[in-house]
């Protein structure tokens, strides 16, 4: 019955009601305009102003290494091969000088020799060593005295050999020269070794360390391409 004799709630009243709709708070909205311009933060702007050099200068220093390593390259062939070039002239030019000193030293024998006097009387002076004609007396005529027949001096032998020692140092040379012939079919090797070592670079231009095996392979064929020119023109 307590609970009965209480009074009902009041409802609010119209004023109380606009109050509260007006106390709401009401989000405030912008128009947006498809022409302005979209404005960002400086620090913004700066990380990725930074952020951009920084690959920049990652990709620059990769190319500039892979470059760098490749011209390393190349200078180390032009220098391998110019080495070869001038230990080439320099072993021709002793092949050259030896056969010229033999040719200097060729002995002297009696068919090349100039002819010296066999004394040191002039003409129509007295040799008291000249033979005597026995006299004979005034009604006999002397008697006639014949010289002694010259024998031939035989050709030297020593001199045949000679020409023969240089005749056999001329086909080698010869042989010598025709190894260089072949030769420039090791370049071609060489060659092909090289333009792997660069195709790799090209590919790995920013992990040069992957053409190891390209760069072995083109070492060890210039060091064959070396002894190979050794043996044929020294040994």
């Amino acid at each position: 019955m307590s609970s009965a004799s209480k009074s009902p709630q009041a409802s609010p009243t119209t004023c109380e009601i606009a109050k509260r709709i007006h106390n709401i708070p009401h989000p405030t909205l912008t128009s947006t305009n498809s022409n302005s311009p979209v404005q960002f933060s400086s620090n913004l702007v700066d990380a990725l102003q930074s952020n951009s050099e920084k690959a920049h200068q990652s990709n620059q220093s990769d190319s500039t290494r892979a470059k760098a390593l490749e011209l390393e390259i190349q200078n180390r062939v032009a220098q391998e091969l110019q080495r070869l070039r001038e230990r080439e002239q320099q072993t021709l030019a002793q092949i050259e000088k030896r056969i010229e000193s033999k040719d200097a030293t060729l002995p002297i024998t009696a068919a090349t020799a100039p002819l010296a006097p066999s004394s040191g009387y002039t003409e129509g002076s007295l040799n008291l060593d000249a033979p005597r004609i026995p006299f004979a007396g005034r009604h006999h005529d002397p008697a006639p005295t014949y010289a002694a027949p010259q024998e031939a001096a035989p050709q030297p032998a020593k001199r045949d050999v000679s020409r023969d020692a240089v005749a056999v140092e001329i086909d080698q040379l010869r042989s010598k020269l025709d190894g260089r012939r072949k030769l420039t079919e090791l370049d071609g090797e060489v060659a092909k070794a090289r333009a792997d070592v660069t195709s790799c670079l090209q590919l790995n231009d920013r992990r040069p360390l992957n053409c190891w095996e390209e760069v072995d392979a083109f070492k060890r064929e210039v060091a064959r391409m070396e002894a190979a020119f050794v043996d044929r023109i020294v040994g």
